[in-house]
Parts: C-alpha cells; sequence; structure tokens
C-alpha cells in the first residue's frame, strides 16, 4: 500500500492555495468512480484502487464564508492547513506485471508520448461528456453545479503571473546555461507574462468545456509492459 498525507513545514502552509489533499480525496473518492461507471472500458486502469480516503471539511467542499470573500492578499490565511489520508494500491507491486516511471530527467520515447496524448484525450473527453450533460447526471456527493465551482475556482492572478515570471525566468537561465539557440532565450526574456496571464483570466465562450490535470508532468505517470506486444509498448 501508499499512504499519502500531508506535508510538515514551510510546504504544508504553501498548500493552503491549491488544497492537493482535498482534490485528491474529491477525486478518488466521487470523480473517479463516477468515470469508471460511466466510462469502464476507459477508466480501468487508469487510476490506483483506493482504499480509504478522508480530508477534514468535505462538507465544505466550495469554501466557507470567508473563503468565499477572501482577496488575494489574505487568500492564504483565510485557509485552514489541511488535514486527512489516502490509503491506495502499490502500482510498483501489481500483478502480473508491476507500474513503473520513466527517468524524469529525460524526453519520454514515441510510445510513451502516444500512451500519454492518448491518456490526456479521454481523461478530458470524459469530462467533456459529462459537462455537456444535465444536472441530473452527476451522482453522489457532488452536483453538476459542486464540480463546475471547485474545478472551475482559480487563484488570483498576483499569484500565477509571479509564478509564471519565476518559471520562465528559470528556463532562460537553463537554455543559456546549456548554450541553446540565442533567438530562442532572448524570445523568453521578452515573454509578456502580463499578457499571457490577463488572457488567462479573460471570459471566454465556447462549446467544449473541460477540466485539465492540475499537475501534468512526467513523474505523475506510471507505465506497464504489455505482455502480449514488444516491452517497448506500455500503457
Amino acid at each position: 500500500m501508499v499512504v499519502k498525507s500531508v506535508p510538515h513545514g514551510f510546504m504544508r502552509h504553501m498548500q493552503k492555495m491549491a488544497q492537493p489533499l482535498l482534490k485528491e480525496v474529491v477525486w478518488y473518492s466521487y470523480i473517479l468512480p463516477m468515470f469508471a461507471k460511466q466510462f469502464p472500458a476507459v477508466f480501468k486502469i487508469f487510476s490506483p484502487e483506493c482504499y480509504h480516503a478522508y480530508v477534514e471539511g468535505m462538507e465544505r467542499v466550495n469554501g466557507g464564508l470567508w473563503q468565499r470573500l477572501c482577496c488575494a492578499l489574505c487568500y492564504v490565511p483565510c485557509r485552514g492547513l489541511e488535514k486527512g489520508i489516502i490509503v491506495m494500491e502499490d502500482l510498483t507491486l501489481a500483478k502480473p506485471k508491476p507500474f513503473y516511471m520513466l527517468d524524469k530527467t529525460k524526453v519520454p520515447g514515441l510510445e510513451h508520448t502516444k500512451l500519454i496524448m492518448e491518456a490526456i484525450g479521454n481523461y478530458h473527453g470524459a469530462w467533456w461528456q459529462l459537462l455537456k450533460k444535465p444536472e441530473g447526471s452527476f451522482d453522489g456527493f457532488l452536483s453538476k453545479a459542486d464540480v463546475l465551482k471547485f474545478y472551475g475556482s482559480t487563484h488570483p492572478k498576483l499569484f500565477i503571473k509571479s509564478f509564471l515570471l519565476k518559471q520562465i525566468k528559470l528556463i532562460a537561465r537553463l537554455l543559456e546555461s546549456r548554450k541553446a539557440d540565442p533567438k530562442l532565450i532572448a524570445r523568453l526574456k521578452k515573454y509578456n507574462v502580463t499578457r499571457a496571464v490577463n488572457s488567462m483570466y479573460t471570459s471566454r465562450t465556447s462549446r467544449i468545456a473541460s477540466v485539465t490535470h492540475g499537475d501534468l508532468w512526467i513523474n505523475n505517470m506510471m507505465f506497464r509492459d504489455d505482455a502480449e506486444v514488444s516491452s517497448n509498448t506500455s500503457n
């Protein structure tokens, strides 16, 4: 088994913003079972089995009064520290073949990249299908309105702008250290972070509404070799 709990120290206070434990508990307890019921072929091995998931404050999944009225400057102080635990299957011990992780310092190969894009497409497509259905299509604890509010909330613009600016500078320094294309480095240094962030917060209308993965990178993916095909192809 794998046991996940909240971190200690400074990181625990930082996670007040994203509330990752709450989002995971909602996923394992309510969203994944709903997906597995409506899209069994897609979500059969999409996620490890969860034996127990609890987070304090599930009854306030959309936030309490002070959190909803909170401004950007006091957003973090108004949120309480997360408390809870998740107990799940250890996929590295799965039968008949265990899952494994790729080297996060390397670019995935073509076969793995195809599988990643297929999984993302299935995930986004499932959300799109659910969100275009009427309210009564959502089972259990969360209504469609709850889901839209829970996953539709955004972080304060000031926080996102600061985060994006730091990442752009970091990438530029990394490329400089590796003597990459000077033109690309110059473009990164001139990147208009303010315009990019403003575009993220601009209201848009679209026929396609979906929910994306909040932390999608290679370290959050696991693969398993398929015994029926070559060892280069994984699920």
